[in-house]
């Protein structure tokens, strides 16, 4: 098995010191795992879009301008 270093933020270790009795190592295996696993699906659902960057560029403005407008509107 292969080792990797990770860095967290002060506060994080502190609190995880707290929890002696986790394998932080596991929850972070397991987490990469997952990340894994789900940008595997994404891969494989992507391998035949024809979509180029600029298409999704230009529909995630589409979408960011719908939810403003829709956010505003809940708003009144």
């Amino acid at each position: 098995m292969s080792n990797i270093t990770i860095s967290v933020p002060t506060d994080l270790k502190k609190r995880m010191d707290r929890h002696k009795d986790i394998n932080w190592s596991a929850v972070a295996r397991h987490a990469i795992e997952h990340k894994i696993t789900v940008l595997s699906a994404m891969d494989m659902m992507l391998a035949d879009s024809k979509l180029t960057e600029q298409d999704i560029l230009q529909d995630a403005e589409i979408i960011k301008k719908n939810v403003w407008k829709k956010h505003k509107i809940s708003k009144k």
